[in-house]
């Protein structure tokens, strides 16, 4: 996968698994939504991230 997480993707309401770990994504991971609830390590390997705090990224 490459290019930035759509903000489109906090709205899905019933999204059991999402492993973004390890590819070419870029840019700032959201927080709303399902995204709220993932830990750093959903992130491992994320390309040039930034978001919240919560996900120790700059």
């Amino acid at each position: 996968l490459s290019s930035e997480i759509p903000k489109s993707l906090e709205k899905l309401q019933h999204i059991q698994v999402l492993d973004l770990s390890f590819n070419l994504l870029k840019g700032e991971i959201p927080s709303g939504g399902k995204f709220a609830n993932l830990s750093a390590e959903s992130f491992l390997g994320y390309y040039a991230p930034c978001g919240a705090p919560k996900f120790h990224v700059p």
